[in-house]
């Protein structure tokens, strides 16, 4: 949505993507925190672009801090390299 302009949809969407994986990582954290943190990170993206700086890079850090112990526990794995994006988000926004 964002990429065909629209901003509106996609923080939309994105924002209700968020919640639902918000749920489900309450009922079954190990399965479905690293799929919140990916979300996140969306979120911070759309944000970014939105222009709403403190939000994205609350998104990403909250992103980043979920997903921590999984890149820690698998260190050659995707865990990681979305943990060094997230930290890369963090410091490029």
């Amino acid at each position: 949505m964002a990429q065909t302009g629209d901003g509106p949809g996609a923080l939309a969407a994105i924002r209700e993507a968020v919640e639902v994986y918000r749920r489900l990582a309450q009922a079954s954290p190990a399965r479905y925190e690293p799929e919140l943190a990916r979300s996140l990170g969306s979120l911070g993206i759309i944000l970014r672009q939105a222009g709403t700086r403190r939000d994205a890079i609350a998104a990403f850090r909250e992103g980043a801090r979920l997903i921590e112990s999984y890149a820690r526990q698998y260190p050659a794995g995707p865990y990681s390299k979305l943990l060094d994006a997230l930290e890369r988000d963090i410091k490029g926004t």
